[in-house]
């Protein structure tokens, strides 16, 4: 029986949610933490609880590129590059943590999920170890604080591969973005998203790692330089 036998399967994204359900238990089972996802009677465990918390707030009616689409995103691209990491499965916790409160209008999102993690691992039997590096990790992803490690730096491209997405998809992401922040005045938008597009562009390297420059750099440019040129229309 599948967690999504009752509401969840009216959920916008319960597509995503089908691929992720199996990745969570995936994540906690790499962790130690082992679980029968297909037991039936296993289905009112904290565990399979906690994946429907996180899964339902990824999919809050006010996220529009926030969602489980954007995690599915983020872990998938990881995956291609985990090999890279020191600890692939504590980046892998955070992923999934990195967005789970999601306010437009606050300023401590990092913190707040941060803080939701800990709870949840924590509650899960995760070793306290593996929750501190996570919440860390989580923190990187204000792209403001400073990275400190390869799994610090991995887990800031992985947020940022969006930004060298082909054309249409790097399109849809920015129109998604303004969605988010629908209540804030069109002068006003265009004026902080082009200077949060700019802090990206400025950097003498959008990307930590030369796996990601490699692939990304040059697109994510391309991408940023349309997208101011479009805001100063």
């Amino acid at each position: 029986m599948s967690l999504f036998s009752n509401v969840p399967l009216m959920n916008r994204f319960w597509r995503e949610g089908m691929e992720l359900q199996p990745r969570w238990f995936e994540l906690f089972d790499n962790l130690g933490i082992k679980f029968d996802y297909k037991s039936e009677e296993s289905e009112q465990t904290s565990l399979s609880f906690e994946f429907l918390q996180v899964f339902n707030r990824y999919s809050e009616n006010h996220r529009f590129y926030h969602t489980p689409k954007h995690l599915l995103d983020c872990l998938n691209e990881f995956r291609g590059i985990e090999k890279l990491a020191k600890s692939p499965f504590v980046i892998a916790s955070a992923l999934w943590f990195h967005d789970v409160v999601y306010d437009p209008r606050a300023k401590d999102n990092e913190t707040r999920s941060g803080d939701y993690m800990r709870r949840v691992l924590s509650n899960l039997g995760v070793s306290s170890q593996a929750v501190n590096s996570a919440n860390r990790i989580i923190l990187v992803t204000d792209h403001k604080t400073s990275i400190e490690n390869i799994d610090e730096a991995l887990t800031v491209d992985v947020d940022l591969s969006i930004l060298g997405k082909p054309e249409e998809v790097f399109n849809d992401y920015n129109q998604n973005i303004r969605r988010e922040y629908l209540w804030v005045p069109e002068d006003q938008y265009r004026v902080g998203r082009e200077q949060v597009l700019r802090s990206f562009l400025d950097r003498s390297q959008i990307y930590q790692t030369k796996q990601f420059r490699q692939k990304y750099e040059e697109s994510a440019r391309i991408n940023l330089e349309r997208a101011i040129q479009d805001l100063e229309k």
